[in-house]
Formats: C-alpha cells, sequence, structure tokens
C-alpha cells in the first residue's frame, strides 16, 4: 500500500507464464536404391525468432542402404544455443525414408550342346553388371543332359533391384 492514510499487509500472488507450443513435422522422403539421399525437411512452427532455436534432420540411411520394409527413420534434432528450449512445449513427429528397388536387366544368351556333351551353364548379363541371379532350366537348378528344349529363366535375387526375368 502506496497510502500513509491506511494500514495494509502486502498482496502476494503468482505470475504463471505457460510454455508456448512448438512443432517440428519432419517430411516423408522417397529415393532409389543407390542414389543420393534426397534433402530432408519438414515443417517448424513456434519458435520465437530471437531465442536462435533451429532445427536439423538426419537419417541413418546412406546411399547403398538396402530396401526394407518400413524404411529408415528420418529425425529433426532442436538446436538451442542460448538455452531457450524449456520455455516450449514440443512436439516432435518424425517421418520415414523410403527407399525404392533400382531399374535392372536381366539378359540370356541361348545355348545349344549336342547330347551327352559338356554340361554348359547359361550365360547371363545383368545391369549393372554383376547382380546375382537364380537360374532354372525348365524349373530346375540343374542343367540338363537330355536331348530337347528347355527354358531357360534367369531370376534376380537382390531385393534393392526391380527386373523382369531374363529367358532363353
Amino acid at each position: 500500500l502506496n497510502n500513509g492514510n491506511y494500514s495494509a499487509a502486502n498482496g502476494t500472488g503468482s505470475l504463471v507464464i505457460a510454455q508456448k507450443p512448438l512443432s517440428v513435422v519432419v517430411d516423408d522422403q522417397t529415393k532409389v536404391y543407390g542414389t543420393a539421399n534426397p534433402e530432408l525437411t519438414g515443417t517448424f512452427n513456434g519458435a520465437v525468432a530471437g531465442d536462435g532455436i533451429t532445427v536439423t534432420y538426419s537419417t541413418t540411411a546412406v546411399t547403398n542402404s538396402d530396401v526394407v520394409t518400413g524404411g529408415y527413420p528420418i529425425t529433426a534434432t532442436l538446436n538451442d544455443p542460448n538455452e531457450k528450449l524449456a520455455n516450449y512445449d514440443v512436439t516432435n513427429t518424425p517421418a520415414v525414408l523410403t527407399i525404392t528397388q533400382a531399374p535392372a536387366t536381366i539378359s540370356v544368351t541361348d545355348l545349344a550342346k549336342t547330347y551327352n556333351g559338356a554340361a554348359q551353364g547359361a550365360t547371363v548379363t545383368t545391369t549393372p553388371a554383376g547382380l546375382s541371379v537364380d537360374v532354372t532350366y525348365a524349373g530346375s537348378a540343374t542343367v540338363p543332359t537330355a536331348a530337347g528344349t528347355y527354358a531357360v529363366v534367369a531370376a534376380l535375387n537382390n531385393g534393392n533391384y526391380s527386373a523382369a526375368n531374363g529367358t532363353g
């Protein structure tokens, strides 16, 4: 009380300052196997400009990370150089980097041999070169020895690539 004509005890109360909402929503991304990771992005809202809070995005995926079900997590990290983050109620929503199969081709060279000649496996070429394939002869992994015509099928067995089976 600031008046000499009265006597009173001081009044007290509380000032409650609520945290300000701050949100980061990371964007889902997609890339093809074997290519560089895309730029990681998201939406960042609610920070007071003078607080200096920024966000960086990261993932565990690299250029040659395998194609996997569920993809790879993309996360956001808040950088707080001025130690103001305690003033915020933070919501941080991660995302997923999905890696799709890279295109490939498989070709099979037709073969000819004489009955009772040396077993001769199919010649298979892949692009990119060196991909692993499973070769079957009329459904069997064993090169046939009896006279006849047999379908040769080369199937890719690498989940990072997508290709139609090679036939001959």
